[in-house]
């Protein structure tokens, strides 16, 4: 089973991605941490420490019950 994700766990380089990605602040980022784009950006950068090659459109493509699965650190596919 992966690891849960904590975004408290996440380096200062990688938090500001997220900003970058979602256009919004950090403040903004935790306080809308429910939004799709906020979603999609913090699965992304996760992937990333993994995979290299992740690709966002492959986050964007998950259903809200597949990425609720990856943040619990389960298997997105049941």
């Amino acid at each position: 089973m992966a690891t849960q994700i904590n975004i408290n766990d996440f380096t200062l380089e990688e938090l500001e991605k997220v900003e970058m990605i979602t256009g919004m602040t950090f403040t903004e980022i935790a306080d809308n941490f429910g939004r799709p784009k906020v979603i999609k950006a913090v699965l992304w950068i996760n992937a990333l420490r993994s995979n290299p090659d992740a690709k966002i459109e492959d986050i964007a493509a998950l259903t809200l019950d597949q990425a609720t699965a990856m943040f619990a650190g389960e298997d997105p596919k049941g």
